[in-house]
């Protein structure tokens, strides 16, 4: 059976480029709440939403200045809506999220996820409050069933920047060994607990299991 897999990565450089990579993290995270703020919310009707229908080979969409931003859960954040294929199957979606590590806190962009029918009414969605940690990431799996073969649209927006949450999550140590023939580095992971931040923008890239793409 086919799954829709949900997880964010840590990294620790920045995802910021051009202009914006000679902020410092605090200074960029400052800045796209700025913008989110100062933007307004899509849209007054969804038919004028910029929706893309569902990409079946991997694509990367960045979650900045150059995406939409969306009022949902009573906060405005960066979203991108997707219009999910005819239902003729089981198939999977996998979200996957690059953020990065602020020092000593975890800045995530915890993508939130709202499935909707074809009058835009939400059938189900998810936050990441419930989301698992497998292999150091946040993960969820949802299976898209025929159950749920009315669902015809896919938002995928950010978490509220003024929520946190707390999960265990490997964090990795390196102690300096001195012998006689120098400086050895030993590495060691634990399983800690940390508080989890919701980051405002970062980089999603979306991949679909069970569905071919028409050949080229």
């Amino acid at each position: 059976m086919k799954t829709f897999a949900l997880r964010s990565v840590f990294v620790l450089a920045s995802l910021s480029t051009g202009a914006c990579s000679t902020m410092s993290p605090q200074q960029r995270v400052a800045s796209v709440e700025a913008d989110i703020a100062a933007r307004p919310a899509c849209c007054r009707d969804w038919r004028e939403a910029h929706v893309r229908p569902l990409p079946l080979e991997a694509t990367k969409f960045q979650m900045d200045e150059k995406a939409d931003v969306f009022l949902q859960d009573g906060a405005k954040a960066y979203g991108v809506p997707l219009q999910l294929p005819v239902f003729a199957k089981t198939y999977g979606i996998a979200i996957s999220s690059k953020t990065q590590v602020l020092q000593t806190e975890r800045m995530v962009f915890s993508p939130r996820v709202k499935f909707m029918n074809e009058r835009f009414e939400v059938t189900r969605s998810f936050d990441e409050k419930d989301l698992r940690i497998r292999g150091g990431n946040p993960e969820r799996t949802v299976y898209i069933n025929p159950g749920n073969a009315n669902e015809r649209f896919m938002l995928i927006h950010g978490s509220s920047m003024k929520g946190s949450y707390t999960k265990q999550m490997p964090v990795q140590t390196v102690t300096p060994v001195y012998t006689g023939y120098g400086v050895m580095n030993w590495t060691d992971g634990a399983d800690v607990e940390v508080t989890v931040h919701g980051s405002p923008y970062g980089e999603i890239e979306v991949s679909v299991d069970g569905l071919q793409a028409p050949a080229k």
